[in-house]
């Protein structure tokens, strides 16, 4: 199902998913309907943007306060927490991307580098020689997604217990994991290395990747996957609109025919441009790194 001017950022297991409208306003979309979502954020003028959300309800995010900058927040069924990751400025940027069954939060700051959240303790980590790490998507194994850059470029990871799996969609200039799920099926975008090449989708199914192309869209992303396969994302078209979509990629999703990876998308046909295309070459090297806990 695709949902014009809506941005979505993640669904769970039940499938419901959080994203935000074209005024910006949280939502909530589940079992074919949607619904406004309130957070009881504390400050002045807060408004929050869900970036993820687990299988209890919890959603986290960010808020722009007026006299604070941009913070994290967790909400737990109406308790909120504010997050803000140690060494930020007193008005600063905090940006939150995921939260996992656990209630560990993950997200980066513009210090350089990222982090895990859980009650009231942060673990950060930047990899080696890198001024910028970022995670971007968290499992109910604690694996998390991300990138770092450093004098070589811009590198795509899987973070687990101190290693780092790298992963390049094969061609790609630029690679970008959003999200993971229980089977480490990860979701994200890619640059072509061709000219012109635009943003695409890709699904890297434990180092096969399936790459989506969808008609009449000049980007497109995928954001979130879930464990039955689903996954939610977004595309822009060539005049510039902007739509929330879900699709079910379908489980196993290594070698599916094509069809069984089609976008479901009411009122249009032929989503998909030439199908799917599917690459099989090893994508991850690994490398160790030791995070640092913060108390």
């Amino acid at each position: 199902h695709s949902f014009p001017t809506r941005r979505s950022s993640d669904l769970n297991n039940l499938g419901q998913v959080v994203g935000t409208d074209i005024f910006n306003q949280p939502f909530l979309y589940q079992n074919g309907s949607f619904q406004h979502i309130t957070i009881p954020l504390p400050g002045f003028g807060a408004q929050p943007t869900p970036a993820g959300i687990n299988d209890h309800g919890a959603i986290a995010g960010t808020y722009n306060d007026l006299f604070s900058g941009q913070l994290g927040f967790l909400d737990q069924n109406g308790t909120v927490t504010t997050i803000v990751p140690p060494g930020t400025p007193s008005y600063g940027f905090t940006y939150i991307t995921g939260v996992n069954n656990s209630g560990e939060v993950v997200g980066y700051s513009p210090a350089g580098f990222a982090f895990i959240y859980q009650n009231g303790a942060f673990t950060t980590f930047r990899a080696p020689n890198a001024p910028l790490t970022e995670f971007f998507g968290i499992n109910n194994n604690g694996e998390v997604v991300g990138n770092y850059s450093d004098d070589t470029g811009n590198h795509a990871f899987l973070y687990n217990n101190g290693s780092l799996s790298f992963i390049d969609v094969p061609g790609s200039a630029f690679t970008r994991p959003l999200g993971i799920n229980d089977a480490d099926e990860i979701v994200g975008y890619y640059t072509p290395s061709t000219v012109g090449g635009g943003q695409d989708a890709y699904l890297d199914n434990n180092g096969v990747f399936t790459t989506f192309t969808y008609l009449g869209a000049d980007k497109s992303q995928l954001v979130g996957i879930n464990d039955a396969g689903e996954a939610t994302g977004n595309f822009q078209d060539q005049f510039g609109d902007s739509y929330a979509f879900v699709q079910d990629l379908g489980v196993p999703v290594a070698t599916p025919e094509p069809a069984s990876a089609s976008l479901l998308i009411s009122g249009l046909a032929a989503l998909l441009a030439n199908g799917v295309r599917r690459c099989s070459r090893n994508h991850r090297t690994t490398g160790t790194a030791t995070p640092s806990p913060n108390r």
